[in-house]
């Protein structure tokens, strides 16, 4: 923000969408195992593993050309991430 309440200018070089980030593509895998007990209840316990390997891929980048951020990453794919659980039914 500037003096006297006026506003900052945002100046961006190329059309919105005319570059883009590459491709990627990401790994994640679930395991489950399921055991019964007493011939009626049922348990699934399983892992989810996001993001398997912890590629810290560029999703954006920040474009506003007249700053000092000019072009610094402003997100990545998460890293990896792992989920246990379990699902009983009866």
């Amino acid at each position: 923000m500037l003096r006297n309440g006026a506003g900052s200018a945002a100046l961006y070089l190329d059309p919105i969408g005319s570059n883009r980030l590459p491709t990627f593509q990401q790994l994640d895998m679930k395991v489950d195992k399921p055991f019964t007990f007493a011939n009626r209840i049922k348990a699934t316990f399983s892992l989810d593993v996001f993001n398997t390997f912890d590629n810290a891929t560029t999703l954006a980048i920040l474009r506003q050309q007249n700053s000092k951020t000019a072009n610094n990453i402003a997100h990545i794919v998460a890293p990896r991430v792992l989920r246990f659980g379990v699902r009983v039914t009866f």
